[in-house]
């Protein structure tokens, strides 16, 4: 079956609904819209299909309608065509669709604002320019309130709303902050409701990704031990952004890496680097590279809750993301370690760590909502971190020589064979 014979059903199906949402009914617009969105949740084949049918008008058309209910079904419909997917969120701004969505976030119904809210997130993702505009139109202003909403959805996706507008955005990030959301997101990460902390440690991440000033407010705002605990969840989804969460917090903060230690973060991040499947565990391998990174007492820590050996088998691994990610933490844990290069050494590390490092192309993680903070982490700043002070060259066993430092490798991996000699992995 060619492959258009494999499309004319699906637009068999849509043409109809499409035609559906100009019905001079309200209850017949609202029906089609919630089974157009529905549609297109089915994914990119799908939601081209019901865009190129012409969909985008008459759904930004229906939110002016009476109906609460028919403005709500457009909303949903959006969204679900806007994730993801760059060409349809060009669609709908073009479309003129950022003014009546944030127009929406002033609904009275806490359905309709979540709806628009959710809308605004998936239209704002990965998007400057958008970003610019939602806040130029005033949807701080309006969000973060809902922050503090009784409705758990407001909640919800207000903040996951924000964590978009923040994401490579410190302008944005400064102006959410200071409208109050940090408090707010704080307070949600107690939740009752798993995916109500999930957005939230998310939105909290993009939001201090660029701002020591706002790392250092979600510690006086109590956020570490709630963060802390997230990482003995039993919920995947939770755990990883928690540890995304963590590992933002962290990045150059050394009171924030010292309260994460205390809080008793280190133990149970450890201990993801062993689950299945590996991306369920690359967020945890980040944090503890950002709450290492220049921590001789975390290094420590980290080291006691086992993680050398675990890193050690990973650098031997098939899957290059997981060798190049595991070679990131080693390298964390022995810049400025004495101990932690000798005990690399003895388990025969150092050959597979240099070669892992000096790889460039590694993929940046993604957590459940957003892109995680692999991007910062290119082999340029691998090399850095891993590379050894001057004063630090005189180990018999430091990490072998990097592009653009002196070529020791030949004569430290003679040391790290005399040192670890038949004990050497």
């Amino acid at each position: 079956m060619s492959g258009l014979d494999q499309v004319k059903p699906l637009i068999a199906e849509v043409e109809p609904l499409v035609k559906k949402l100009k019905s001079k009914s309200s209850d017949g617009r609202t029906d089609a819209a919630l089974k157009l969105g529905e549609l297109a949740k089915e994914g990119k084949v799908m939601q081209a299909i019901i865009v190129e049918r012409g969909a985008v008008k008459p759904l930004l058309k229906m939110l002016a309608g009476e109906s609460m209910e028919e403005r709500g079904s457009a909303m949903f419909t959006l969204a679900s065509l806007a994730r993801g997917t760059p060409a349809h969120q060009h669609t709908i701004v073009k479309a003129g669709g950022l003014e009546p969505l944030v127009r929406e976030l002033q609904a009275t119904n806490a359905g309709e604002r979540s709806k628009a809210a959710l809308a605004l997130a998936y239209l704002a993702e990965d998007q400057f320019e958008y970003q610019e505009q939602i806040w130029e139109l005033g949807a701080v202003g309006y969000l973060v309130p809902m922050l503090s909403s009784p409705s758990a959805g407001d909640r919800s996706n207000a903040s996951l709303a924000l964590g978009r507008l923040a994401e490579g955005n410190p302008e944005n990030q400064r102006a959410i902050a200071a409208a109050g959301a940090i408090p707010s997101l704080v307070a949600q990460f107690k939740s009752d409701q798993e995916w109500e902390r999930v957005d939230a440690f998310f939105a909290m991440a993009r939001l201090v990704e660029e701002s020591s000033k706002n790392q250092k407010a979600v510690l006086e705002a109590g956020g570490i031990e709630s963060l802390s605990q997230a990482l003995k969840s039993e919920s995947p989804a939770e755990r990883s952004n928690a540890a995304f969460c963590v590992a933002r917090l962290a990045h150059g903060c050394s009171a924030n890496q010292d309260a994460f230690a205390e809080a008793g973060a280190i133990v149970p991040l450890v201990k993801e680097l062993e689950i299945e499947p590996p991306g369920e565990r690359r967020n945890a391998i980040y944090a503890l590279a950002y709450v290492a990174q220049g921590n001789h007492r975390n290094q420590e820590a980290i080291t006691a809750a086992g993680a050398l050996p675990i890193l050690v088998g990973k650098l031997r691994q098939s899957n290059q993301a997981e060798r190049g990610e595991a070679a990131l933490l080693l390298a964390c844990m022995a810049r400025g370690h004495d101990q932690n290069r000798v005990a690399i050494g003895l388990m025969g590390a150092h050959e597979p760590l240099v070669r892992e490092l000096k790889i460039q192309n590694f993929e940046p993680l993604s957590p459940s909502r957003g892109m995680g903070p692999g991007a910062d982490w290119t082999a340029r700043s691998w090399r850095k971190v891993a590379q050894p002070e001057k004063e630090e060259r005189r180990l018999s066993v430091p990490i072998p020589s990097l592009p653009g430092q002196v070529d020791e490798t030949s004569e430290m991996a003679e040391a790290v064979e005399t040192t670890a000699g038949s004990d050497a992995v």
